[in-house]
């Protein structure tokens, strides 16, 4: 789509839902962003990225902003725009790896909002699940119950 902007017109502005409202809880039940919506997009300068809304985003909160965030997104941040003339330049990422996508989508939402205890709780589980793998999965569930009650 932006190759054919830029090969059929001089000039343009271009307007999509911004990176933070597409990453928020709360637009509809249960998911991140909008249903219809398959990317989170960045506009930097006169440079667009693309990065493939991915279904880790809706595994777990820290990877997306609380529905309360939204509500205080400023109208002008909800969204996104590129005027252009000439040209601009785009890219599609792709992340490859399960992990390093989590790792981006917690990235973006860290560094704009502070998910507090969800975060920590995420990290400590993480570490518990590590050793706790090498247990029947009977005997794990109790350990890791018996430690989130400390």
């Amino acid at each position: 789509m932006c190759s054919e902007l830029v090969r059929v017109a001089k000039a343009g502005y271009v307007e999509i839902p911004s990176r933070l409202w597409e990453q928020s809880r709360g637009l509809e039940r249960d998911i991140v962003g909008l249903s219809h919506h398959r990317w989170l997009i960045e506009v930097q300068g006169d440079h667009v990225r693309f990065l493939p809304k991915y279904h880790a985003l809706h595994g777990h909160s820290a990877r997306s902003f609380p529905a309360s965030f939204l509500k205080t997104i400023s109208p002008t941040d909800q969204f996104t725009w590129l005027f252009w003339q000439g040209a601009f330049t785009f890219e599609e990422v792709s992340i490859h790896g399960l992990e390093s996508i989590r790792e981006e989508l917690s990235r973006f939402a860290a560094d704009r909002y502070d998910h507090g205890w969800v975060t920590r709780a995420a990290e400590s589980s993480r570490e518990s699940l590590s050793w706790a793998s090498a247990l029947p999965r009977r005997v794990a569930r109790r350990l890791l119950r018996r430690i989130a009650l400390k």
